[in-house]
This record gives structure tokens, sequence and C-alpha cells, in this order.
């Protein structure tokens, strides 16, 4: 999994936390969580935060199921 998924999605959640959106904030902030203990294979956090955002968020959208894709074509 390259690092450079991690930081774009890490971006594009703080541009969207910055303008007010709560559940980009919550959603970086389990991407924190996520980096310090990747043992936590469950992705269903980033999924359902990806359906949430393909109307009002789609480019934050299509970075979070980039990541998705990544990390589960490396096994998780």
């Amino acid at each position: 999994m390259s690092d450079q998924h991690f930081e774009e999605l890490g971006r594009k959640l703080s541009e969207a936390a910055a303008s007010g959106d709560e559940d980009a904030q919550a959603v970086l902030e389990r991407l924190g969580q996520f980096e310090a203990d990747p043992e936590d294979d469950s992705l269903d956090w980033l999924n359902e935060a990806a359906v949430r955002w393909e109307s009002e968020h789609p480019e934050l959208a299509q970075v979070a199921v980039k990541v998705i894709n990544a990390l589960t074509a490396g096994g998780l």
C-alpha cells in the first residue's frame, strides 16, 4: 500500500474538515488510528464514509475508494 494514497486521503479529509464537515473530521481521526494500528483490518468505516461522500465530496469519495481498493488488494 502506497503512502501516497493515505497522504492524498488525509489532505482531502483535512480540506473537508476545515470547511466544517464533522464527518470528515471523524474519519480523519479514524484514519490516524488505522495508520497507527494497521492490524485493525475492518474497512467498513471507510466504505461507509465513501458512500456518504459520493454526492457532496466526489473527489474525497474517489480517494477513499482508491485506499480501500489498495488495502483490499494488499490482503486486508
